[in-house]
């Protein structure tokens, strides 16, 4: 591997990286697009290997489906306490799970009392 280049404070970054090849159809079509493809499909596999891997060796598996059903119950009961509170207002379901509604979920979590 060559080791990223070190940009000195007045250098111009553009100089110091190498032009990208003009993506003609030829080359879209071509070998250096499809081995950096298939390079980059077996690093994903392997690191998806070595997070399954991790993940199963810490409990992650159990931590995160704990994790997951508290967010279930405490969605559906903050969305049945909400609507008491203005029956017209729409449900919104637990899932899929968004940053919005993981952010929530962490304020409860952060300041319940426990």
């Amino acid at each position: 591997p060559v080791p990223a280049p070190v940009l000195p404070p007045s250098a111009d970054a553009d100089s110091f990286w190498p032009q990208l090849p003009r993506l003609t159809s030829k080359w879209l079509l071509g070998e250096k697009l499809t081995a950096k493809f298939s390079e980059a499909r077996l690093a994903h596999a392997v690191r998806a290997r070595v997070i399954a891997d991790e993940r199963d060796d810490k409990e992650t598996k159990r931590s995160y489906a704990r994790h997951v059903r508290n967010y279930v119950v405490w969605w559906e009961n903050e969305q049945f306490r909400l609507a008491s509170e203005c029956p017209t207002r729409p449900r919104i379901p637990a899932l899929p799970i968004t940053p919005a509604k993981v952010v929530l979920f962490l304020d409860y979590e952060t300041t319940r009392e426990k």
